[in-house]
């Protein structure tokens, strides 16, 4: 009968052994992380079309200029102007128009992206018919030069930020950047 006993009382404490590495190996610390990626997300309306399917994330900037137009933000009419300023309720989407072309390599452009604080890019849709910036620059490939995107402002803190563009060369392997800025105030 002691061999018996003494076979359970060794079973026992080879259970009670491993019951308690268990407990000290889920005691111990857990081996640092490092802290997650956020991903700005961007709502389906504001993701570029089939036609726009480069962005400038990281690509060099180009030295050359090529010619642009930053229309309308929220409907104002921006144009060339330098200092303009557009109020927005945050929350409301900010819907930017205008036309790019990629001049040095006589062809549409890539691709736009609109930059917030240069920080956030978000593509545009690029590929909208622009007859009279064809007409205007007498190339006719320049018909599908414009852009558009309607950019969630429910991120953005409230106060000033920075509007710029840049616009993705026909290849895709460069931006160029333009001087033009306009100043957001999400209020």
């Amino acid at each position: 009968m002691r061999r018996g006993i003494g076979g359970i009382i060794t079973t026992v404490a080879v259970f009670g052994f491993i019951a308690i590495a268990f407990v000290v190996l889920l005691r111990q610390p857990s081996p640092p992380t490092t802290a997650p990626t956020v991903v700005p997300t961007v709502p389906p309306s504001v993701v570029a079309s089939p036609l726009s399917p480069r962005s400038a994330a990281n690509l060099p900037t180009a030295v050359a200029q090529t010619p642009f137009s930053l229309d309308t933000v929220n409907d104002i009419e921006i144009l060339q102007r330098t200092n303009a300023t557009v109020r927005v309720v945050r929350g409301t989407p900010l819907r930017v128009r205008g036309w790019a072309v990629d001049a040095p390599n006589n062809a549409p452009a890539g691709g736009v992206t609109i930059s917030i604080d240069n920080a956030v890019d978000i593509p545009a849709t690029y590929g909208a018919e622009r007859p009279d910036v064809a007409q205007s620059l007498g190339k006719p490939a320049y018909l599908r030069a414009g852009f558009s995107a309607d950019i969630p402002t429910d991120t953005l803190t409230p106060g000033r930020h920075l509007l710029t563009i840049k616009i993705v060369a026909q290849d895709g392997r460069s931006y160029y950047q333009p001087p033009q800025a306009v100043e957001i105030e999400v209020v």
